[in-house]
Parts: structure tokens; sequence; C-alpha cells
């Protein structure tokens, strides 16, 4: 019981509030550097990154370079819900 409750609150802890995901997986594996160049593309399980312990997918290393220089400029905005 104490096991199962010291996990929730590490799950708690763990995700930003910039992110709206249970699973820790950014707007469910799109490109995040992609909305802003190409439109919505699915990234890749083997091109990702993590930040702040939320997993970022890529469609290409050029757009996981990318982000990793510059994480903020391609956060979600108001906690990944649509405004």
């Amino acid at each position: 019981m104490i096991l199962s409750i010291v996990f929730f609150v590490i799950s708690i802890v763990q995700t930003p509030e910039h992110i709206n995901s249970k699973s820790g997986l950014a707007i469910s594996g799109y490109d995040v550097v992609a909305y802003f160049n190409e439109g919505p593309r699915k990234g890749s399980p083997k091109i990702s990154t993590r930040y702040e312990g939320v997993t970022y997918y890529f469609e290409s290393q050029a757009n996981k370079e990318s982000f990793d220089e510059n994480p903020n400029l391609y956060l979600q905005q108001y906690g990944g819900w649509c405004a």
C-alpha cells in the first residue's frame, strides 16, 4: 500500500505542468519540431529525447537536435491543451 502511494506521488511530481500526458510521452509521439516546419508528423521511438521527465519522439535527427538546443522554443503551451 505504501509503495503504491510512493509511486503515485512520484508520477505526479515527474510530469511537468507543460505537458498533458498520463503516459509520459509528449503529444502522443508526434514530432514537436515538425509542427513548426512541416506540420504534424509522427516521430520515431528510435529518435527520441527526454526532457523534464517527458519523452519526445522526432521524425529526424535534425529535429531532435533543434529541440535539444532549445526545448523551450517547442514546448506545448497551456499544459498541452488547445487554447
